[in-house]
């Protein structure tokens, strides 16, 4: 009811979603559908939302990358697309992971009532700590996982440190966990400018 056909309707609709609530994952399921389904090319939709081709290309390539698990787990709501955007794309395609490593990671943390700091923190983990961290994610003790990663972030208590060696260490730490909570809730980073 927004547009004369879907097209126009989609179109509308992300002319004034630009500043709204939509996350970039989203842009980019309707950019594909208007791509694929309906054949419109990157320079016209990005002439009809008044944006650059480079704008288009990266909503497209960005959905292009998901599996369909992966993207099955974020559209529904079991997998946020900032966990996603900010912590496993980030890290994963920088190392060149693979999609089944992913998809192992995605499926094993899914609908467990976990927060995006916490999905980011484990994700990290699941793909730099090592097969017991992996094993410990994929076998479902997710929660355990995040327990234990939040007791090494505490206090350093190590005896053969110094005072002003602990401190340190204490002071990286919470340097790191200021960081994760950063990227993790920072709204400039989901507002579309690419």
């Amino acid at each position: 009811c927004i547009g004369e056909d879907v097209v126009d309707g989609v179109l509308s609709f992300l002319r004034r979603e630009q500043r709204g609530t939509l996350s970039i994952l989203e842009q980019a399921g309707l950019i594909e559908e208007l791509h694929k389904k309906y054949g419109l090319g990157v320079h016209d939709i990005a002439r009809r939302l008044e944006r650059s081709p480079s704008w288009v290309s990266v909503r497209l390539g960005m959905i292009g990358e998901l599996s369909d698990l992966v993207r099955e787990k974020i559209m529904s709501g079991a997998f946020p697309a900032r966990a996603y955007m900010y912590g496993i794309r980030v890290f994963t395609r920088v190392h060149k992971i693979s999609s089944s490593h992913i998809n192992a990671f995605v499926e094993a943390v899914s609908g467990k009532g976990l927060g995006t700091r916490d999905l980011i923190a484990l994700s990290r983990a699941y793909f730099t700590g090592g097969l017991t961290v992996q094993r410990m994610i994929v076998e479902g003790d997710v929660h355990q996982a995040v327990k234990l990663l939040t007791a090494q972030s505490g206090p350093s208590t190590d005896t053969t440190l110094s005072a002003g060696q602990q401190s340190f260490v204490n002071n990286l730490k919470t340097i790191a966990g200021v960081m994760s909570c950063v990227v993790a809730s920072a709204p400039f980073l989901n507002t579309g400018a690419a």
